[in-house]
């Protein structure tokens, strides 16, 4: 599936009062409100995005968005070893906190987890992370199969 890179690899926000009309949009599915992209913390609404565009989860009617990296604990089931395609769940600010980040994983070289996601340096890519902030993995029901 080259859903994700195809479409969307690449694609950033814009600074100010513009906003990137694809980004906007994956926001405003989620929280209508939002007028410009650079004022949310949107990695999670655009993994729940992406989960519903391909259907992974086979369920009617579609997800709903989930809006925070942490609340992706409860998607799919947790595993130890990941494979690329897999959720990876990272805390933010304080480990026992409410903030984290969300991605799709890549691959994991010595203590870096590269993950494939939503607003990472505020853009669609690939980035890697510091394992040290790893809260979990999770598996839908297969992958998800970024290239």
């Amino acid at each position: 599936m080259n859903y994700v890179l195809e479409h969307y690899y690449g694609v950033s926000e814009v600074a100010g009062s513009q906003s990137n009309d694809k980004i906007l949009k994956i926001i405003q599915w989620a929280m209508p409100w939002i007028k410009d992209d650079s004022k949310a913390a949107w990695c999670a609404i655009f993994l729940s995005w992406i989960i519903n565009q391909v259907n992974l989860h086979n369920l009617e009617p579609a997800m709903p968005p989930i809006k925070l990296a942490r609340h992706f604990n409860q998607v799919g089931i947790e595993v130890e070893k990941p494979i690329m395609g897999d959720i990876v769940i990272f805390w933010r600010g304080k480990k026992n906190g409410w903030k984290g980040h969300v991605g799709i994983f890549i691959r994991q070289e010595g203590n870096v987890i590269y993950t494939l996601g939503g607003n990472q340096n505020n853009q669609i890519n690939i980035r890697g992370y510091s394992a040290n902030r790893l809260l979990e993995y999770r598996r839908i029901i297969e992958p998800i199969n970024p290239f």
